[in-house]
């Protein structure tokens, strides 16, 4: 079963005055930042947008209505040279740093004349710290997409690192889940995606929440305890493993062998990387059980590995 949540809000406003053509536009309450630019006019001058979607919502928070005229940046597009000294600072970024501009129109000059400062500059103040729930959303910085564990997280990680992930509302989050009953356990597996309508794109969530909801799972072989479900989720996704849910809570302590016998029976293991000898297969179960997250020894043969 597939559940789709759909990430765009939109709010439906009245321009006020100007033509009536924008009474019912739907105003998108953000764009996103790519830049793929139309030329619109207002009667008096032409201006290029970095987007329809910004076209759409100056129209909606502005006075002067501006119509589409064609795909591409303006041409001969005259930019605002001359702004006011009032100081109202907005915080704006180019694809590489973070710039501060005196005011709107300051940052709108320089706009006009770098297209790639795309979208409106925000006003929002860095998170000091961010809560524990977990409600996944796709960002996307212009090279890569991203899950993150919730929004205050996304706003948090580019205070932090000078990037700009922007939400991605043309997006969805996918959760899929398949369900089968095997050995008499529920079987749960789960993916988080951010997907288009050109098909899924599987994005693993690189960061998770701290709060402990344990999970038991297991892959057939081995158990874990994972620390919550986005931990269990990122775990499978990074690791193209497929452990599934066994119970929510700690699994049982394995009584691993921490006592072997001294006699000398060696055995050649491998873990899909590397081999080594073991003095007996006490031995080899020991480490197995001891070391949960590194891949298992498989018995080779018997003997000493050759060198």
């Amino acid at each position: 079963m597939i559940s789709i949540f759909i990430l765009s809000v939109v709010l439906s406003c009245a321009a006020a005055g100007g033509s009536g053509d924008y009474h019912d536009e739907i105003c998108p309450r953000f764009c996103t930042k790519e830049y793929v630019p139309v030329c619109a006019s207002n009667g008096i001058e032409n201006r290029t947008f970095s987007t329809k979607c910004m076209l759409k919502f100056h129209n909606c928070h502005n006075l002067d209505k501006y119509h589409e005229l064609y795909d591409g940046e303006c041409l001969n597009n005259k930019c605002p040279n001359i702004c006011t000294m009032d100081y109202k600072p907005v915080c704006a970024f180019d694809g590489r740093k973070y710039q501060t501009f005196s005011n709107l129109c300051t940052f709108h000059s320089v706009q006009c004349k770098n297209p790639k400062i795309a979208g409106e500059p925000s006003f929002d103040s860095c998170p000091i710290g961010c809560n524990k729930l977990y409600s996944p959303v796709c960002g996307y910085n212009g090279n890569t997409y991203r899950t993150f564990s919730n929004t205050c997280l996304l706003k948090f990680y580019n205070c932090q690192t000078h990037d700009f992930y922007s939400l991605k509302s043309d997006f969805v989050i996918v959760h899929t889940i398949f369900s089968m009953n095997r050995v008499g356990f529920l079987v749960i597996f789960a993916f988080i995606a951010c997907v288009t309508a050109g098909g899924p794109s599987k994005v693993c969530p690189q960061f998770c929440t701290l709060e402990y909801f344990p999970i038991c799972a297991t892959n057939g072989t081995d158990k874990i305890t994972f620390g919550n479900k986005c931990q269990f989720i990122s775990y499978n996704c990074l690791h193209n493993d497929s452990f599934y849910i066994l119970k929510y809570g700690e699994c049982d302590k394995p009584e691993c062998p921490d006592v072997c016998t001294f006699i000398y029976l060696p055995v050649c293991g491998f873990n899909g990387e590397n081999y080594k000898t073991f003095a007996n297969d006490c031995e080899r179960l020991s480490e197995n059980c001891h070391a949960p997250f590194s891949p298992n020894y498989d018995i080779v043969s018997q003997g000493e590995c050759p060198s």
